[in-house]
């Protein structure tokens, strides 16, 4: 998936116009005013009071000099005119005291200068008095552009969390209330919109103080958080703010549920090349749109669409949408529509793509919200590049009274380690209540009461969703050379690290074993899996990569040539997490491929090749085939990946990059599909 990029001749097509120039002139205009703002208020304010205060009668004297030069001032023959009207009054005032004046030679120069003097006199005493307010309000006025334009006092940080699809909404919201609520000035708050981990993820940082639940954690000097600790957490339902609430112990946190600052509803979207013929075959929508039933059964049914949503144990959008669809669904279906994807705007960024296989075959339940997002505007918040779709190429939105509504209830979060000052509460208060007073999305919200109203039918759910989804049973064999180890990559330690987040996407039925290889003593050694690890054990992972030995790069298909007795129970999967130095040294592009094929306890192998590494051209797009994003097939690696079959077996090679948590995620999902 790219972005388009930009012609070669644009740099001098925008300097050689007029307007550009004009515009870059506005703009260092503003930066030098902006600059001399900020000086005068952040360092000269300061020193002239100072010096003033010190000065015999203060500011008085600054108020005389100012009435002199206004004096001066208004004596100059282009502003002179401008006082002839108050000198006329003046003029006839001088008349009268003349004609009071006893007669003579010498009376009548006093009387001719005494009418020329009034005028100036009242001028001075003008000039005198506006310089005395000057000097009253210059102090209070410098005080006030120091408080508006010169450095403001560090503002308290607050965070706010929510789905990663919510999050560009949240921001803009935030950043309207902040300005209303500040006005230009300095602020005292400063509010942070961040995603929000998944629910699981949410109840283990809640009960350990928000730090990361890694097995180094308590070893090392510093606090390694999750992020920083939130003040307030905006989820998609009631439901999901008391299925947290109800596990975590409010001992360490008190999480208190307030207003609803929007309402929405779940909606199954699928593109406009498609969705016409669906809609002739469901007729006219009923109010609240279409049964849920009738639109399932043409949906998968006549049109073969694939209903697919967010993984369940990543995304709460995505838990949501399986407690609606399990009952509807076969076993395997429920299995092959829980994308890959960890939140509904990675599903809609990849349905975006036009490299996406099958695209005119997805169906996604999505909230309402991010449908309208998918077709309004470019993605570009949520790191999907590209223009905003358009014709046949937008999604088209069937509603159905029977998909839960979604009120995102607004929940304080009260951290005993750090206790909330009183300041704090109240502008989260103010936030709650703007937020409720001014809506978060601004999009058609369909009617209907939240379905997912408790914590009841989330704990259904995810009940559910461990039965009806394959189990695996994963080796993963760690590439132990030493450019796996050494700085500045240090894969191997991002690895170790990235491992407990894999429980986010694993069932109680799951195993995971790990091993490494390398060449060390001059021969291949292969450390084999010890005891296999649940989803609540992998911190036994990360204590065994101190025991893993080190060498240099080693063949794959040496490997699992050695590997393969040992695989237990046989069907198994294997996995190699490498940097990619290791192809190097394969006598064959299909040496790899081949030694699968030979792997008689081997079910599939997944290279993840992470930090900079590439998969190359070794393993070209085949087989398995599967429609759109299910959780298998080559497609399942995203762009990045490339599939193929080895001997019947599926072999997939996908690029990480620097996220391994999300290339884990991947792996674990794809390899769940070769085993349905």
């Amino acid at each position: 998936m790219t972005s388009p990029s930009p012609s070669p001749s644009r740099e001098n097509t925008e300097a050689d116009n007029p307007a550009s120039r004009s515009s870059l002139a506005l703009a260092v205009r503003d930066a030098v005013i902006t600059t001399v703002v900020a000086g005068i208020g952040g360092s000269l304010w300061p020193g002239v009071n100072t010096v003033v205060a010190s000065l015999p009668g203060g500011w008085l004297v600054p108020a005389l000099a100012i009435g002199l030069a206004l004096t001066l001032l208004l004596r100059q023959p282009r502003i002179a005119p401008l006082w002839q009207k108050v000198a006329g009054p003046l003029t006839s005032a001088g008349d009268l005291v003349r004609d009071l004046l006893p007669t003579g030679g010498r009376t009548e120069r006093a009387r001719s200068r005494l009418r020329r003097a009034l005028p100036l006199v009242a001028i001075g005493y003008v000039a005198v008095v506006a310089g005395a307010v000057a000097g009253l309000l210059l102090p209070w006025a410098g005080g006030r552009a120091v408080a508006w334009l010169g450095p403001c006092d560090p503002a308290r940080e607050l965070q706010v969390i929510t789905a990663p699809e919510n999050t560009h909404a949240l921001r803009t919201a935030v950043a309207r209330f902040l300005r209303e609520r500040e006005g230009g000035r300095c602020p005292e708050h400063r509010i942070s919109v961040g995603p929000a981990p998944s629910m699981e993820e949410m109840i283990d940082g809640f009960q350990r103080d928000w730090r990361r639940g890694d097995v180094r954690g308590d070893n090392e000097p510093f606090v390694r958080l999750l992020g920083p600790r939130p003040a307030a957490w905006i989820p998609s339902s009631t439901g999901e703010a008391e299925y947290v609430r109800n596990r975590v112990n409010t001992a360490e946190v008190t999480l208190t549920r307030g207003l609803s600052v929007d309402r929405d509803r779940l909606v199954v979207g699928m593109l406009g090349t498609v969705a016409d013929g669906v809609a002739v075959e469901l007729g006219e929508p009923q109010p609240g749109g279409y049964p849920l039933g009738d639109l399932v059964e043409v949906a998968r049914g006549t049109r073969e669409l694939l209903l697919s949503y967010p993984q369940p144990g990543l995304s709460s959008a995505g838990l949501i949408a399986l407690s609606e669809f399990a009952g509807l669904d076969m076993s395997a279906d429920t299995a092959a529509s829980i994308a890959f994807d960890d939140d509904v705007s990675a599903m809609l960024c990849r349905l975006k793509d036009p490299a996406t296989p099958d695209r005119e075959k997805i169906a996604m339940v999505v909230p309402s919200h991010s449908l309208h997002d998918y077709n309004s505007r470019s993605l570009v918040d949520e790191g999907c590049p590209g223009a905003v779709p358009y014709g046949g190429q937008a999604l088209h939105e069937f509603a159905s009274p029977d998909l839960s509504a979604l009120d995102y209830p607004f929940v304080t979060v009260d951290w005993r380690a750090e206790p909330r000052p009183a300041a704090d509460r109240r502008v989260l208060g103010d936030l709650m209540r703007w937020l409720a007073a001014n809506g978060l999305f601004h999009s058609p919200v369909p009617q209907g009461q939240a379905q997912v109203s408790d914590d009841a039918a989330l704990h259904r759910a995810r009940e559910r969703l461990d039965n009806v989804l394959p189990e695996v049973t994963l080796t993963l064999m760690l590439d132990g050379s030493e450019s796996m180890s050494v700085p500045p990559s240090v894969l191997a330690l991002k690895t170790r690290e990235a491992l407990p987040f894999m429980r986010r996407t694993l069932i109680p039925d799951d195993r995971v074993a790990l091993g490494a290889f390398s060449v060390a003593g001059g021969g291949l050694r292969v450390t084999e899996p010890g005891g296999q690890a649940g989803r609540d054990e992998l911190h036994r992972l990360t204590l065994s990569f101190d025991r893993l030995p080190h060498g240099s790069d080693a063949r794959v298909s040496d490997m699992l040539g050695r590997l393969s007795p040992a695989i237990d129970p046989p069907g198994a999967s294997v996995a190699v997490l490498t940097d990619g130095g290791l192809f190097n040294d394969e006598t064959a592009d299909d040496a790899i491929a081949k030694a699968l094929g030979s792997a008689g306890r081997v079910h599939g192998l997944y290279i993840l090749v992470l930090g900079d590494g590439s998969c190359g051209n070794r393993f070209p797009p085949g087989g398995p085939q599967a429609r759109g994003p299910k959780a298998g097939g080559a497609e399942a690696g995203g762009p990045q990946a490339a599939g193929a079959q080895a001997g019947g077996k599926p072999i997939v090679c996908a690029e990480a990059g620097q996220d391994v948590e999300s290339a884990l995620t991947r792996m674990v999902a794809t390899i769940r599909g070769w085993t349905r």
